[in-house]
C-alpha cells in the first residue's frame, strides 16, 4: 500500500469502526478487505464494523465504468457490497455520495444508532478494554479513476 502513516493508537473493543471505500476503485474494497479488516479481527475480534462505499453516484457515470473497462474492472455493485459485508460480519453496510448527498442521512444516522447501542451495552458490560494496535494506520486511497 503506497501511504502508510507512522502513529501510535488503540482500537477500543466496543467503538464501531467505520471501513470506506469507494465504488469506482475495485482496490480500495481489495485492500480493505486484506489489510484492515484483518488487522480489526487479529487485535480486537469484537468490535463492530460498518462497512460504507462511497462515492455511489460514479457506479453509474458513462467514464468511470469506460476507464475501469479498460483495466478489466468495473464499479463495485450494491450486490458485492453486500456480500463483502456478510463476509466480515459487519455491522451494517452503507452507501452513500457526499456529492449527491444520497444516503448520507441515513449513513449518519445508522452509524450513531451503532455508537448509541455500544454506548448502552458498554454501561451493563463495564468500562471499555483497549486493543494494542500495531503503530501504523492504513490510509487508503479513495481518489477518482480519472485522476
Amino acid at each position: 500500500m503506497k501511504s502508510v502513516t507512522e502513529i501510535s493508537a488503540q482500537y477500543s473493543t466496543r467503538t464501531p469502526t467505520l471501513f470506506c471505500f469507494s465504488v469506482d476503485r475495485p482496490d480500495s474494497q481489495q485492500n480493505l478487505l486484506h489489510l484492515c479488516v484483518p488487522e480489526i479481527k487479529l487485535f480486537c475480534p469484537t468490535v463492530p464494523i460498518i462497512l460504507v462505499a462511497t462515492r455511489s453516484e460514479l457506479r453509474d457515470d458513462e467514464g468511470i465504468r469506460k476507464k475501469l473497462a479498460t483495466q478489466g474492472y468495473e464499479p463495485i455493485s450494491t450486490i458485492e457490497g453486500k456480500a463483502l459485508e456478510a463476509r466480515i460480519g459487519a455491522y451494517a453496510y452503507l452507501e452513500c455520495s457526499a456529492k449527491t448527498k444520497e444516503g448520507v442521512d441515513t449513513a449518519l444516522e445508522i452509524i450513531s444508532q451503532s455508537a448509541l447501542n455500544e454506548k448502552k451495552r458498554r454501561s451493563t458490560v463495564g468500562p471499555a478494554k483497549f486493543c494494542k494496535r500495531p503503530k501504523y494506520y492504513f490510509l487508503l486511497g479513495f481518489h477518482s479513476v480519472e485522476e
